[in-house]
């Protein structure tokens, strides 16, 4: 089952999914290098040729897989206590992992309202670069005025959820935009 890219459960998805392309990939190399040894009874094959280039394809999908391997989905019940605040001019991302050149940023829950940003990260130390290239990511889209906001406290991010709620305000459609954008920049 696919799962697209800001729903609940898609980092759990896609360490299934790319560890199964990264065991295929090693089984496929294995069988194409045996092959040849088994026909030729030599490693200096065309099939031994063959079977270094495919490591290449399937060493990226190993790096993709590294990747997400250290990330985790939350709990269902997290997922679901946040739902219940939901509303329609409240868009609701998990498991977001934003990357940039040099670091990776794992925020399990974001949600966008009204242009503004409020994110759930668990690692409280980095919460100043976060906001830094949620920024950046933002100014380069021309949504410069959002306000940004990250919490390392998931009760202190479903607080700020249910402020919101009772707030009642109409759908913003720079929100899709800003959804958009965040999703570019994610795994």
């Amino acid at each position: 089952m696919k799962i697209e890219k800001g729903n609940f459960g898609y980092i759990q998805n896609q360490k299934k999914k790319r560890l199964f392309q990264m065991i295929l990939g090693i089984l496929l190399i294995a069988v194409i290098f045996f092959t040849g040894f088994l026909i030729f009874k030599t490693k200096a094959t065309y099939f031994t040729v063959l079977a270094v280039f495919c490591i290449f394809p399937f060493a990226q999908v190993a790096v993709n897989y590294l990747m997400f391997v250290k990330y985790n989905t939350q709990p269902q019940e997290r997922y679901a206590k946040l739902t219940n605040y939901l509303s329609d001019s409240i868009l609701l991302l998990s498991d977001i992992i934003l990357t940039r050149k040099d670091s990776i940023y794992n925020l399990p829950f974001l949600i966008i309202n009204q242009g503004n940003i409020y994110a759930y990260i668990e690692l409280a130390y980095e919460k100043t670069d976060v906001i830094d290239f949620i920024k950046e990511i933002l100014i380069k889209s021309g949504f410069s005025s959002s306000k940004i906001e990250v919490f390392d406290d998931f009760n202190s991010f479903n607080k700020k959820l249910d402020e919101l709620k009772k707030i009642r305000t109409s759908p913003n459609s720079n929100d899709v935009k800003i959804k958009q954008e965040i999703l570019r920049n994610s795994l």
